[in-house]
């Protein structure tokens, strides 16, 4: 029998975060109410090494204008999320950011619902 290794199914696109997130944070002594938001979502077919697979998508979107500015913008390390559809065989990918209530306006704003 054999040990499989159990892989994550969540991580961060950068370093992990030490502080913990509420849903109203002191920033520079002012107050913001802070959302997370899906910023990006792909999919993948069925493949061995998900996560190297993964890679490009998610480097291909931080180098665009959005990835830019969430990543500049986020409070924290944005963090990805794998889910896996059954019915399909695929990977689903969702990478969301915390975001304070301006930063939150100013992406809706821009880029709508975030899809």
């Amino acid at each position: 029998m054999a040990i499989n290794q159990i892989k994550p199914s969540h991580g961060y696109l950068g370093p992990e975060p030490n502080n913990l997130t509420q849903e109203v944070m002191v920033i520079d002594q002012t107050a913001y109410r802070i959302h997370r938001v899906v910023v990006h979502e792909f999919t993948l077919g069925d493949v061995d090494d998900v996560e190297i697979y993964a890679a490009q998508p998610i480097w291909e979107w931080q180098q665009t204008e959005k990835g830019k500015w969430v990543m500049e913008k986020a409070i924290e390390s944005p963090s990805w999320y794998r889910n896996n559809d059954l019915s399909t065989w695929t990977q689903k990918f969702i990478i969301t950011a915390k975001l304070k209530d301006r930063d939150y306006t100013f992406y809706q704003l821009k880029w709508g619902n975030g899809r």
